[in-house]
């Protein structure tokens, strides 16, 4: 009697067991992936088809419900012109309840993004999407694998309350965040909370489950694993496939016996959260921090297209800081649009991935990106053209900075060194000559004269009032100093830094050449550079050392700046992709890297889309080695600090060991496997754009982190004529 009683007891239990979850809020939708299966102008159509069949299966299917995971997707079918009747059929599921709708604008690289895109990632939609009444609650970003910490402030700014993520399962086991899927408040630098749920399972769990009796099982899992609430969310996507994936597992679930005690409802994310925070609220813990990093690598593929989104970005939010544009003009909502895409998770530059698309489409999606990237960047430049002053050159102080920054005006030179008297704002300024190897979207000029100037932010007419030819100061030299540096040229191509103000070499070796196959990125191989010449040239500004390498090697030159009266070290490296040796397919593709590997210990710390992360563990997850920064970062302790700033570069490892900094170069593809022509070479992913890269830094240290002369260095001044 008393073993009856006890197997009784233990059936019971393991029953209280099975029903502790006791309802599924399915959530079919369709993964945007722009350029990934398909070309962009193929995904397009496909979201339009796809809005086309949800009229019909909405209607025939009354318990089926599904949720437009991102902004584009709706934008595609509105463009394609739907009659009202369509619209109203599509608005009136919404009010039921039955459609949902994502706050984004598509799944994006967060951590390349600054302020105002990551802000414009939420507000481009609500422009859209208020025309229908359609209020939006919830983000949907799947696939990607992390997100800037800034994220919930910026979510909860703009009155979206919850997050949901389907990371990528190649991934899933690597991020370590505890447990199978999570659920947490998740708080940003300014102290927002969204209510957000990641599954580890990725965004296509209702598929790979299948079946009820896998459903259930899955179930038991989370519950052994001590998953504490009643009720879990089971994402049903599949990369760019509509309401198909959906409405299978629907077929499937319909069909299916479950525990009686078990509720399965196709539903909409708000569905799910407004559910678990009436019940829950008080019990949810909160996590804090940044998890960015894992993706945005992948626009190291193409360095010329990044920096000029990267320019763009910022420009245009210093243009509208400056009031030179509205968030209502034509041109804004352009300029914004392109830049939102080129930030996308997965549109190329890139060799597509293997067996995707054919190589035509390869070439073709890499068009279209590098379109974003010159619309943009062209656009705002058209439109600066509108502040123009008479027939001199105009230009645009950016920067709100007390000390003199540099102005840099294009002009045809009579020979390699001459001066000029330039008159800005009622003075005169002396100015010199530059000629420069490569041009970038900084400082897109091949030859001029530069000047320092102090000058609040606004619009100046600058006119060249005389010229002449001039003699410099040149010497051959492996040292570059001023009042506050020396630094040595070292054989192997790197250099020492010694400061004089605190009496210590801040760095030796610095400028380190690594190079890596993706195949296996921890095999990093170090590079001597063979120096061929270096000499030094006095200007009236400040001194430059000027290196050049054998130009058999991709990186050809380094220049050394050191200004008059300015506590900083400009660096310009010189890559030339035509250099780069080809890479066999088995290895995937080539990274080069600059490491500089400082004598100042502490703590790292970087600038993200909008706040500097001091902790970059403090997520509870794995972080991976490489980090996404906005501008700048650098290594702090309580008595001095050493602070990089990188215009053209964005991916950095700190190396604790060392105490380096190591910053991604590129990462470049030879090859491809494409779907009609096997493994094939593939031209330039940034067709047409320059062979000759420059990669600029400042580098500044000191006992206080000098912000107003990074600002400088990261806004040059504009020239427009």
């Amino acid at each position: 009697m008393k073993k009856s009683f006890l197997i009784l007891l233990f059936l019971m239990l393991n029953l209280m067991a099975l029903s502790k979850i006791n309802t599924v809020f399915v959530i079919p939708f369709s993964h945007l992936d722009i350029g990934f299966t398909h070309t962009q102008k193929e995904v397009s159509n496909l979201y339009v088809n796809m809005f086309n069949d949800l009229l019909n299966i909405m209607d025939k299917f009354p318990d089926f419900a599904f949720t437009v995971e991102t902004a584009w997707q709706f934008e595609q079918w509105i463009n394609s012109n739907p009659d009202n009747d369509e619209i109203s059929k599509i608005i009136s599921y919404y009010k039921n309840g039955r459609l949902g709708f994502g706050a984004a604008f598509a799944n994006m690289h967060t951590g390349f993004m600054n302020r105002l895109s990551l802000d414009e990632t939420f507000k481009y939609p609500q422009k859209m999407y208020s025309k229908y009444s359609i209020e939006l609650k919830v983000c949907l970003m799947d696939d990607v694998p992390g997100f800037t910490a800034d994220l919930p402030d910026i979510l909860i700014q703009n009155g979206i309350r919850y997050f949901i993520a389907g990371v990528n399962d190649k991934y899933s086991s690597s991020l370590k965040i505890p447990g199978k899927v999570n659920l947490f408040y998740w708080e940003g630098p300014k102290g927002n909370k969204v209510l957000t749920w990641i599954s580890k399972n990725s965004y296509m769990e209702g598929i790979l489950l299948g079946s009820s009796s896998a459903l259930e099982e899955y179930i038991s899992e989370l519950e052994e694993e001590g998953y504490p609430y009643d009720s879990i969310a089971l994402l049903v996507a599949s990369d760019n496939g509509g309401i198909g994936s959906g409405l299978m597992t629907f077929l499937k679930f319909k069909k299916g016996f479950f525990n009686e005690d078990l509720q399965v409802i196709f539903s909409t994310p708000s569905e799910f959260f407004e559910h678990i925070e009436r019940k829950y609220k008080e019990e949810i813990p909160t996590f804090k921090g940044d998890w960015s990093g894992s993706w945005e690598i992948v626009k190291t593929v193409s360095p010329f297209s990044s920096s000029m989104v990267r320019w763009s970005q910022d420009v245009l939010e210093d243009m509208l800081k400056s009031n030179l544009i509205d968030k209502d003009d034509k041109n804004f909502e352009n300029i914004i649009e392109n830049i939102l895409l080129y930030c996308e998770h997965s549109n190329p530059n890139g060799a597509g991935w293997p067996g995707k698309l054919t190589y035509d489409q390869i070439v073709e999606s890499n068009e279209i990106t590098l379109s974003y990237v010159l619309n943009s960047y062209d656009e705002i430049k058209n439109f600066l053209k509108k502040f123009e002053k008479g027939n001199d050159y105009t230009i645009w102080i950016r920067n709100n900075v007390s000390k003199n920054t540099l102005v840099k005006i294009p002009e045809k030179l009579n020979g390699k060194y001459e001066e000029a008297i330039i008159e800005i704002n009622g003075k005169d300024i002396i100015a010199t000559s530059f000629t420069e190897p490569s041009t970038n979207a900084y400082e897109p000029y091949k030859e001029g004269f530069q000047f320092y100037v102090n000058l609040q932010p606004g619009i100046y007419n600058v006119k060249i009032k005389e010229r002449k030819p001039i003699e410099k100061k040149i010497i051959k030299s492996n040292v570059i100093e001023n009042e506050y540096y020396k630094i040595t040229l070292n054989d192997n191509g790197t250099f020492d830094v010694y400061d004089k103000d605190s009496k210590e070499f801040i760095g030796k070796g610095f400028g380190k050449i690594l190079t890596s196959f993706t195949s296996n990125e921890n095999l990093r191989k170090e590079f001597s550079l063979r120096i061929i010449d270096s000499i030094l040239v006095e200007e009236q500004w400040g001194k430059k050392l000027e290196i050049d390498f054998d130009d058999s090697f991709p990186i050809y030159k380094l220049r050394i700046t050191l200004p008059n009266e300015k506590k900083e070290i400009i660096l310009d490296y010189f890559l030339d992709k035509k250099k780069i040796p080809h890479v066999s397919y088995k290895n995937h593709s080539i990274n080069y890297y600059i490491k500089f590997p400082s004598l100042i210990n502490g703590n790292f710390f970087y600038n993200g889309p909008v706040s500097v992360v001091y902790n970059p563990n403090e997520f509870p997850a794995y972080r991976s080695k490489e980090v996404s920064v906005n501008g700048y970062c650098g290594i702090l302790n309580n008595e001095k600090s050493i602070v990089f700033g990188s215009r053209e570069t964005f991916m950095v490892e700190y190396e604790k060991e060392e105490s380096s900094l190591i910053f991604h170069l590129i990462r470049y593809h030879s090859m491809a496997s494409t779907k009609d022509k096997g493994i094939v070479n593939i031209p330039d992913v940034e067709f047409g754009t320059p062979s000759n890269l420059r990669y600029s830094f400042i580098i500044i240290s000191g006992q206080t982190f000098d912000y107003e002369s990074i600002e400088a260095f990261l806004k040059p001044n504009i020239c427009f004529k």
